[in-house]
């Protein structure tokens, strides 16, 4: 007799252009019958678009596509004429327009509406979905939504939460200055967690470097902000690293040496970090099973 998997709850990691390997990764949750029974998701920074991607009911298949289609370096959307004055005023280089209608258009396609809000999100009956954000206002994180934000944008939370600092303009909302989830809460994996109760049933996803990273050329300010991005992500990964149980409920991906912030990353490294994400999927499914196989 098979081994049943209690996972219904799924969390992603920000990942920023790395997020490409979740979809090699649900393809994995597909063929080992998980990923129909998930019941909720949550993800920050680029980890929430692919937790909205399984919120909206995109297949496994699909997300695939969503994923190879995306243009990173379109998200670039900054340039020398307003960049300067948009880091002065907002805190990054670039608007983030491009990735907010990528964001519209990918919600409208499974919802008819790209400004649907997170309470019409659950009164259709999507999965629950929950972003991470850090209100630099407050220095505390927010996951949206609270009970002060069921009128929000599903669109405008995702874009809050992928807003890395320097790179993407900072995001106001309710008179409070938002950025990238990442910054304070990067992997939320005890999310679905009760005040003192561990819940065995969540599933979470992360990207890490399994060999030695080279050193990074830093040569200017894009070069040291990417550096310096990723130096904070990895700083949080230490209190991964450390909890036992945790790990025993996180699938860790090698992201090949590629940085967050490499929106110069081509379809061949998009599809290496698929097959990366499913393999490793599919390894920890088979070592769960066996694991918990009757004797």
């Amino acid at each position: 007799m098979g081994v049943t998997f209690p996972f219904k709850n799924l969390v992603f990691e920000g990942a920023g252009v790395r997020n490409c390997a979740y979809a090699g990764a649900m393809l994995a949750l597909e063929d080992h019958g998980v990923f129909g029974q998930v019941e909720q998701v949550a993800g920050t920074s680029s980890g929430s678009i692919a937790a909205t991607l399984v919120s909206l009911g995109y297949t496994p298949a699909e997300i695939r596509q969503e994923m190879l289609n995306l243009d990173f370096a379109r998200i670039q959307d900054g340039n020398w004429l307003t960049g300067p004055v948009r880091m002065l005023n907002h805190h990054g280089w670039n608007p983030g327009d491009y990735f907010l209608a990528s964001m519209e258009d990918v919600i409208a396609r499974k919802t008819g509406d790209g400004r649907i809000t997170f309470a019409q999100l659950r009164a259709r009956g999507f999965k629950p979905l929950y972003v991470v954000g850090t209100n630099l206002s407050v220095r505390n994180v927010r996951v949206f939504p609270d009970e002060h934000s069921q009128d929000m944008a599903v669109a405008d939370a995702v874009r809050i939460s992928m807003s890395i600092p320097f790179f993407f303009a900072s995001r106001e909302f309710q008179g409070e200055i938002y950025v990238d989830g990442g910054v304070m809460w990067n992997y939320p994996i005890d999310l679905f967690d009760g005040p003192e109760s561990y819940n065995a049933r969540t599933l979470g996803f992360f990207l890490d470097t399994f060999n030695q990273p080279k050193p990074d050329p830093i040569h200017n300010l894009h070069d040291f902000t990417g550096s310096f991005f990723a130096s904070l992500l990895s700083s949080q990964e230490i209190d991964l690293m450390n909890s036992p149980a945790n790990l025993a409920r996180s699938i860790r991906i090698d992201d090949l040496g590629l940085k967050p912030t490499e929106f110069g990353i081509t379809r061949e490294q998009k599809l290496a970090l698929m097959r990366q994400g499913e393999q490793s999927t599919r390894a920890f499914l088979e070592r769960y099973a066996a694991s918990h196989s009757a004797a």
